[in-house]
């Protein structure tokens, strides 16, 4: 939990520092996997400080990165999560 409330805090208001968390290609599957899982209530903190990591690498990308521009993001949190969860 404090390492994702950390990555939250300094990846937010840094595009710099979010291209950098998504040149390496397994944060992302790394996030929507936790996001995804049915755990229990006791995980569903770090479910929601994944989800609120993935949401600032979409808002601060400037799509510097060709795999992972926003709208491929996007896509790939709809294919994988779904928009209702």
């Amino acid at each position: 939990v404090g390492l994702l409330m950390l990555l939250c805090t300094w990846l937010t208001n840094c595009p710099i520092a979010v291209t950098h968390f998504l040149h390496n290609a397994a944060n992302v599957p790394f996030l929507t996997a936790q996001i995804s899982e049915n755990l229990g209530e006791e995980e569903q903190l770090v479910q929601g400080l994944c989800a609120l990591l993935l949401g600032i690498c979409i808002y601060y990308n400037d799509n510097t990165l060709e795999n992972t521009t926003k709208d491929k993001l996007k896509q790939l949190i709809e294919k994988r999560i779904g928009k209702e969860n």
